[in-house]
């Protein structure tokens, strides 16, 4: 019996308003999902219930990650690099009872950087959640977002500008060339944290979270304050080789549910080269620039002995293109492709390319 994929709600999140992103590694809006769909997109989870996705607390009245139980932080696995650099909106409702920690740097289970927010307002650059290397007094304005960005080099020896924060586009704290932020392990990057590890019911707020590594030619640096839209499914594209799983029922009708339902409404396909396309929502806003792509498809495949892979593609008028390739696994999750130009030379998208683009999934093998 052939190996069956199912597509479950795929999600189309585009990336806007910043240089083109040869290094992108992962976006959030955090707009097109539950609560309970946290771990089908993030990779770890420490959060103890409740509601962890707000439904009107973003930046532009959309979603948000609101982190207000003790604990609550998520995060993603990374390539291993001494390098990151991650954005995101911040927000708190009240003043904080206790020090946080917002972001992190880890190791594994090592935190070799953090970010530390503390209830007089100051932000602290901390090694292994403890040392402060860096400091930084502000008031924060209650109910009032702010974009912090923060590269983190994990080094014994840091290099000149190796780590950085900055606030709405301002460095606020630079640590000086040789500074020691490898806290124990190896110098490197592999997961990245946000949310918070206090013990108290205080609520902070993230949006518009986006994480690059330096390694990429075009954008090895801060993108600035960036805006992350959520685009969903719209209609059946010019190709649609999968099927429906209620006999009749239109493919996106089964696919464009408000959050991921298991089951219960999916399309399915076998056949290697299998392939479907969708068109989309408009885009809310088409000021700025858009550099970049990212496609959140939940997959699953039906049993555990074959080997199935899956792509995300893209097809703007004469031009495809394909994304990279992941195998699947047995169970429904988020997988994510980046597509981050419009054509295979390498032009950056445009408010017109997005909105002529068909986005969708084809089988590798």
């Amino acid at each position: 019996m052939a190996t069956l994929l199912k597509v479950i709600s795929p999600r189309g999140v585009f990336f806007l308003e910043m240089e083109l992103v040869m290094s992108l590694v992962f976006m959030d809006s955090f707009d097109h999902y539950s609560s309970a769909n946290l771990g089908q997109k993030w990779d770890v989870l420490s959060v103890t219930g409740g509601t962890n996705i707000d439904t009107s607390g973003g930046r532009r009245g959309t979603q948000s990650f609101i982190a207000n139980i003790n604990p609550t932080r998520i995060g993603k696995i990374v390539c291993g690099l001494s390098c990151y650099i991650v954005g995101f909106a911040y927000k708190q409702d009240a003043g904080l009872t206790t020090t946080r920690s917002i972001l992190n740097f880890n190791d594994g289970t090592i935190s070799h950087l953090d970010l530390a927010v503390s209830t007089d307002d100051t932000l602290y650059i901390r090694r292994s959640g403890t040392t402060v290397l860096s400091s930084y007094s502000l008031p924060i304005a209650m109910g009032t977002y702010y974009y912090i960005e923060m590269k983190a080099e994990i080094s014994n020896s840091i290099s000149a500008g190796g780590v950085e924060v900055k606030l709405n586009g301002v460095s606020i704290m630079t640590l000086a060339a040789g500074v020691d932020t490898q806290n124990a392990g190896s110098a490197e990057i592999n997961r990245i944290h946000i949310g918070t590890n206090g013990v108290t019911s205080d609520s902070e707020f993230f949006d518009d979270l986006y994480i690059i590594d330096t390694k990429g030619a075009e954008a090895s640096n801060f993108l600035g304050d960036v805006r992350i839209d959520a685009l969903r499914i719209s209609a059946t594209g010019t190709v649609s080789n999968w099927s429906p799983s209620s006999a009749g029922a239109t493919l996106v009708s089964m696919i464009s549910d408000t959050a991921p339902n298991s089951n219960v409404n999916y399309m399915f396909a076998s056949a290697a080269s299998a392939a479907a396309r969708w068109t989309h929502s408009a885009l809310v806003s088409a000021n700025g620039s858009i550099y970049g792509v990212q496609l959140n498809l939940n997959v699953a495949k039906s049993d555990s002995t074959s080997a199935k892979s899956v792509a995300g593609l893209f097809f703007s008028g004469s031009v495809s293109g394909v994304g990279s390739t992941t195998l699947v696994g047995n169970t429904s999750y988020t997988y994510v492709t980046l597509i981050t130009s419009a054509d295979a030379s390498g032009v950056s998208w445009s408010s017109n390319t997005i909105t002529n683009t068909e986005f969708g999934i084809k089988i590798v093998a």
